[in-house]
C-alpha cells in the first residue's frame, strides 16, 4: 500500500503505529495469545499450586466482591524500587533506596477480593488498575480533588 507522505490523516496513522510499537500494552495482547491462556480456578492461585516460570499468561473467571482500598487505590512509589515512600515531615523516605535526592511519583495499588463458586482470593492490581478506573493515575487523582472541592459557583 502506498501513503502519501503529505496526507495528514496518513501521518496520523503512521504515529499511531509506531507509538502502539513502542508502548505494549494488554490491551494490544493478540486475541489468539489471550485466547490459549492457562484457565486457572482462584483456589489455585491462592495456594499457588501452579509454576510460575511455565506460565506467562494466565486467566481466571471472578466475581469482585469489594474494593478493599476503594478509598485511596494509589500509593507514593520511589522511582527506583517502586516500593512504598513513607515521609517524615514533608521529606520522602525510602526503605530500600535510602537516596538524598528520592524520586517518587503515586502509582495504583487497587486490592480487590474475589470470588468464584465457594472459593475467594485477594487480588493487588497495580497498572492494570487504569483499565478499571478507565483513567491514568493522574486523571483520577484530579477527579478526587475536584469532588473533593467543588468549584464555586
Amino acid at each position: 500500500m502506498w501513503i502519501n507522505p503529505t496526507f495528514e490523516k496518513a501521518n496520523s496513522l503512521q504515529n499511531w503505529a509506531s507509538l502502539k510499537k513502542k508502548h505494549t500494552d494488554i490491551t494490544m495482547l493478540p486475541s489468539l495469545q489471550i485466547k490459549l491462556a492457562q484457565e486457572l480456578k482462584i483456589g489455585a492461585i491462592a495456594r499457588s499450586s501452579f509454576d510460575y516460570n511455565e506460565v506467562k499468561y494466565c486467566k481466571f473467571t471472578a466475581k469482585i466482591a469489594s474494593f478493599l482500598n476503594a478509598n485511596e487505590p494509589y500509593y507514593a512509589s520511589c522511582n527506583n524500587c517502586y516500593k512504598k515512600v513513607n515521609f517524615i515531615g514533608t521529606i520522602p523516605t525510602c526503605s530500600d533506596c535510602r537516596g538524598e535526592k528520592l524520586l517518587y511519583e503515586d502509582r495504583f495499588r487497587l486490592i480487590l477480593d474475589v470470588f468464584a463458586n465457594n472459593e475467594h482470593c485477594t487480588v493487588t492490581l497495580f497498572e492494570a488498575t487504569k483499565y478499571l478506573t478507565g483513567c491514568n493515575i493522574t486523571t483520577y487523582k484530579q477527579s478526587i480533588s475536584e469532588k473533593k472541592n467543588p468549584p464555586l459557583s
